[in-house]
């Protein structure tokens, strides 16, 4: 057996083949929304060690403004995807 993520991108392709693009929309959702909670564990980590007075390496800074930047694009399509579908 696949895993979770596995079985989702199936229901995807599946739904799409067939027209079904509710659920692949809510595929995407879900998606995103679990990207969402990585990015935001990876944010709070580097977030944790600037609130503990420590330095960030050049990486460290790089990847805290580009997931910064990330994470509010993908927080704004959330937004619109729940509002077209579900406040629409």
């Amino acid at each position: 057996m696949g895993s979770w993520g596995e079985f989702i991108v199936d229901v995807m392709k599946d739904g799409r083949r067939n027209r079904h693009l509710s659920t692949v929309f809510e595929g995407y959702d879900a998606a995103a929304s679990i990207s969402l909670g990585v990015l935001t564990d990876a944010l709070d980590r580097i977030e944790a060690k600037v609130d503990a007075g420590k330095s960030l390496s050049t990486e460290e800074k790089t990847m805290r403004t580009e997931l910064h930047v990330i994470k509010s694009k993908i927080e704004r399509k959330l937004a619109e995807y729940w509002k077209a579908t579900y406040e629409g």
